[in-house]
């Protein structure tokens, strides 16, 4: 059995969390003019997703602000044009390796790679509310989403940072179990009843008759094929597949912010914050190239008798060399985690000088204490040298914002990895998802 970036399922609390780790409020408004903002003001009719034409030439500039112009108070489109161009600003995807996306003046073509895991390539049609273009025969068979889209429903925790990186919590209707959510504002909407918490279990079971009494305008989904999924298609509830999960770098995982920003119009700001937390993370893994010493490192634990080693090629082996550590299974050629014995891997880091990833849910209470399940653990390199280090500083219950705002900002959770290998490089840094666990 193989799993993909430490996650095999849907089920993200228990294999995903267990094998891979993983703002200001901008109101993007009819036209499109960005403005920074305390708070997350009316977003419903800021999120107008207006569309304008090339950069090139005045005249494209105007027609596309004409467009824009066009839009109604409730972001919609008044007296279509199909010659024109709604969409003012774009996403690009430089990283992802699993999306892709096409303008079309009032209508976007996004292919998704993988929609759920081994599942054929998918095509969305998202087109602007009040719209009716003339679409192509070869997308026919797409799925239809009306943009921009104010009910959502979020099937993993992981999807969660984005909306509300983009400013777009109200067009949340739909969340996974509360218990599993870390952040405050979208616990409060939960509390408050704007966001369904229980529309998803906690082993992430799709609650269809929850789902359908929201009404969604979609269902993003996350993990493998499932048949609750094709219920709801059945209700003509559109599916769409979130596979953020897939990628193979941490940059590439982070720019899934843009999927979302492609339901929701909001591009500019996605593009925006995605450029700085690019920026940041390259400003990390430039500090760390000075460093004339990589520390060797391992990562993760056992696990029902075998240990989820992530691959040479994976997710978190791509951080752990970005921030500058001999990762002791670098040469392995995987892209998804793997279980192996546990005695390969204590063989492999006896010598480590860090260990990562030990625990993330906050169980273990010291590194004397790993070897309450197995005393040999405590033979580990990193163990020996007092220095295992876990993504267990912003947690509340089973929820760890390791696995929401850590999925989106990669700059963040490269600084604590390479101030845990370096630290006389990051000595004026405090650790923001990770803290040392004391001996």
């Amino acid at each position: 059995m193989q799993f993909r970036n430490g996650r095999a399922t849907v089920r993200q609390v228990r294999n995903c969390r267990r094998g891979d780790p993983i703002g200001r409020v901008i109101l993007e408004r009819a036209k499109m003019r960005v403005t920074f903002v305390a708070g997350a003001a009316a977003v419903a009719i800021a999120l107008t997703g207006c569309h304008a034409g090339p950069r090139a030439t005045a005249t494209s500039d105007s027609v596309a602000q004409s467009a824009v112009e066009s839009l109604g108070p409730d972001g919609c489109v008044q007296n279509f044009d199909p010659a024109a161009d709604y969409f003012p600003n774009k996403a690009t995807f430089t990283h992802a390796t699993g999306v892709t996306v096409e303008y079309h003046g009032s209508w976007k073509k996004v292919t998704v790679k993988e929609p759920l895991s081994g599942a054929e390539p998918a095509t969305y049609v998202l087109v602007q509310c009040g719209a009716t273009p003339e679409l192509p025969s070869e997308v026919a068979n797409a799925t239809k989403v009306t943009i921009p889209v104010h009910k959502a429903v979020a099937s993993s925790t992981t999807q969660l940072p984005a909306f509300e990186m983009l400013g777009v919590t109200d067009s949340l209707v739909g969340t996974p179990a509360s218990s599993l959510i870390y952040s405050e504002t979208i616990k409060g909407l939960v509390a408050e009843g704007k966001a369904g918490g229980e529309l998803l279990t906690a082993e992430g079971k799709i609650n269809v008759e929850k789902v359908a009494g929201v009404e969604p305008d979609l269902f993003m989904a996350s993990g493998t094929p499932d048949a609750e999924l094709d219920k709801l298609r059945e209700l003509s509830i559109p599916v769409v597949g979130n596979a953020e999960w897939l990628e193979t770098s941490p940059l590439g995982r982070a720019e899934w912010i843009k999927f979302t920003a492609l339901l929701t119009n909001t591009e500019a700001t996605a593009e925006e914050r995605f450029k700085k937390i690019a920026d940041d993370y390259e400003a990390v893994k430039a500090k760390v190239a000075s460093a004339e010493k990589k520390p060797k490192a391992v990562t993760g634990s056992p696990y029902q008798g075998q240990w989820l080693r992530p691959g040479g090629k994976s997710y978190l082996a791509g951080f752990l060399q970005d921030a500058g550590m001999d990762y002791i299974f670098a040469g392995d050629e995987e892209t998804g985690s793997v279980p192996v014995p546990i005695e390969t891997v204590l063989e492999a880091a006896a010598d480590t000088d860090l260990w990562l990833n030990q625990d993330s849910f906050g169980a273990t209470a010291s590194i004397s204490a790993i070897s309450d399940s197995d005393a040999r653990l405590l033979e580990i390199g990193g163990a020996v040298k007092k220095q295992v280090y876990n993504p267990t500083a912003r947690t509340s219950g089973i929820a760890n914002d390791y696995w929401e705002q850590g999925v989106v900002r990669p700059d963040l959770v490269l600084q604590d990895m390479a101030k845990a290998a370096h630290p006389d490089l990051f000595a004026d840094k405090e650790f923001y998802f990770y803290k040392k666990l004391p001996d």
